[in-house]
Formats: structure tokens, sequence, C-alpha cells
């Protein structure tokens, strides 16, 4: 079968989108496998990148999957982040001081009022 999309890999073209390489760039540095070249990955060394760090379900921080270019706002960037929370992404999320992950976009958006980027 043909590879049509990024599937699960989407978070991948996210980093490559983070450290500005185009569409063009992975169509022609991406082979048939899905498997990128190395100067495409030697294109992403130097780049800076923002990350999310929250607390877990063992009262622990993780680092969220997902990276985004340095300059995005960090609002914006928690909003994110926040919406794929209602969608039950990452499964061991725990708002600071919660008891329960938040299960839709009411109660996430409840917690995300409440809650300061540097919180999270």
């Amino acid at each position: 079968k043909e590879v049509t999309d990024w599937g699960g890999a989407f978070k991948l073209k996210d980093l490559f989108i983070a450290c500005g390489l185009t569409n063009k760039d992975m169509d022609e540095h991406i082979d048939a496998n899905g498997v990128p070249s190395k100067d495409l990955l030697e294109r992403c060394v130097s780049h800076k990148l923002k990350t999310l760090t929250y607390t877990n379900v063992k009262g622990k921080y993780s680092t969220w999957n997902s990276v985004t270019g340095a300059d995005r706002d960090s609002v914006k960037f928690k909003e994110y982040f926040m919406s794929q929370v209602a969608k039950g992404y990452p499964k061991n999320y725990q708002a600071p001081g919660g008891d329960t992950q938040p299960v839709n976009a009411t109660i996430a958006q409840a917690v995300n009022s409440n809650i300061s980027a540097e919180a999270l």
C-alpha cells in the first residue's frame, strides 16, 4: 500500500516543521519506507525547540512528546496541550492538585483557566 499521510508519525512532521523544514523538504528527503535522510536530520541540529512538562498521575513530571518552535507563543502551545488532554492524551496527565484528568472540553477549559502556563 502507498502511504498517503503521516498517520501516527505526525509528531515527527511537527518536529521537522519546528526546525523550519517545508513539505517539499520532507517529500524529497524521506524515502518510500518513511525513513528521513541523514541530511534532513542534520538540518534539525542546532534548532531551538519548545517542550512542555506536565504533572502526571504518579505526582511527578513528564515531558509531552510534542515539540514546537521556540518562537511559538507559550500560551498557544499550552492551549493545544489542553485540547489534547480533553481528548484523553497524554493518558498519564493529572492536573496539579487534581484527582483526575479532564475528560471533556468544558472541564479542560475550566482547568485551563485556573492554571498558569508556568504551572504545566
